[in-house]
């Protein structure tokens, strides 16, 4: 259900593809007895692919981005590729958490000046 709600999360709407369905079901199928119950479980993979996707949207739409424009990569280049996204993401977050530190010690500075006055 993973590409289904890549899609729809970096596209609004997605369309299944017709064997992934079929396989969905056919697995769903291995521990649900009733067409109604491999619905519903097929529903709940795809809410939890998208909860699991969401807290990688940049991800997706970076990947989106080197994929269109490489047209095609194989497992251990899409691999080197996520992990430099990671990568400056982990930057970055560590840039603006040293930025809040950062503030945090000059009004902690300032802080100390005003109650020495």
């Amino acid at each position: 259900m993973a590409g289904e709600a890549a899609e729809q999360l970096t596209l609004c709407e997605a369309e299944y593809a017709t064997d992934d369905r079929r396989q969905a079901k056919e697995l769903a199928s291995l521990i649900c007895k009733s067409s109604a119950a491999i619905e519903r479980f097929i529903e709940f993979c795809l809410q939890q692919a998208l909860d699991l996707l969401s807290e990688q949207i940049t991800l997706l739409w970076t990947l989106g981005i080197i994929l269109r424009m490489r047209r095609d990569m194989t497992g251990a280049e899409m691999d080197e590729a996520m992990t430099t996204v990671l990568a400056g993401q982990e930057v970055e977050v560590e840039r603006i958490r040293r930025r809040q530190w950062a503030s945090t010690v000059a009004d902690a500075a300032k802080f100390e000046e005003l109650t020495r006055s």
